[in-house]
């Protein structure tokens, strides 16, 4: 994924946020155009909300616009037996990392390399492997089209093993860690807290 202006886009994702039922976004290039990625408890019918967002773009970009939205459960029953990302830690020193989860009083560490958004991606899903979860999902992508020296933001692609549907996970932080460990939790909490994926650890 190419480097995009953080300025506009900045601005944009802030819009974005503040439209009823939206819970993420992110920005990735495809050809000459900007894809807009919203995940979004959709109220009042995907179109009306597709017209919102092309609104909002083409008043913050002088280029072709692709909007990609994906349907989530409500925030109210997301939040019930959630996993939750208790910190991320990152030693400048050596170069290491520690994501930390919680799910229902059980509390997991995953570690890896720091400094990339696919090791932290990585170090997350061991993290919720120690939790007891079923993954049945690779990365596609994880990638910081996004970033300032106080805040950064990954976009997450997680392709199934089998016939299900793809995931996307967008989020910001303070480090590409912490915006891509928060970024694969976006990503997988509504699959996690609807089925049986977490049943081992509860």
């Amino acid at each position: 994924m190419n480097s995009l202006r953080a300025t506009p886009l900045d601005r944009l994702e802030l819009a974005l946020r503040r439209l009823p039922g939206v819970a993420g976004v992110g920005f990735t290039e495809e050809d000459d155009a900007l894809v807009v990625h919203v995940e979004a408890e959709v109220t009042s019918g995907i179109a009306a909300l597709r017209r919102q967002v092309v609104q909002h773009a083409r008043a913050s970009v002088a280029r072709a616009v692709v909007v990609d939205i994906h349907e989530v459960q409500s925030m109210a029953s997301a939040d019930r037996g959630r996993v939750q990302l208790v910190s991320v830690r990152v030693e400048r020193f050596s170069q290491e990392m520690e994501v930390h989860l919680a799910h229902q009083g059980v509390q997991t560490v995953g570690r890896a390399s720091a400094g990339s958004p696919s090791d932290a991606v990585d170090a997350t899903l061991r993290a919720l492997s120690d939790l007891g979860a079923v993954l049945p999902f690779r990365v596609e992508a994880a990638a910081a089209p996004v970033g300032s020296e106080t805040e950064h933001a990954v976009i997450v692609i997680l392709e199934p093993e089998d016939a299900g549907g793809t995931r996307y996970g967008v989020a910001r932080g303070s480090s590409v860690e912490e915006a891509a460990a928060r970024a694969t939790l976006h990503a997988l909490n509504r699959y996690l807290s609807r089925g049986p994926a977490l049943s081992s650890a509860s």
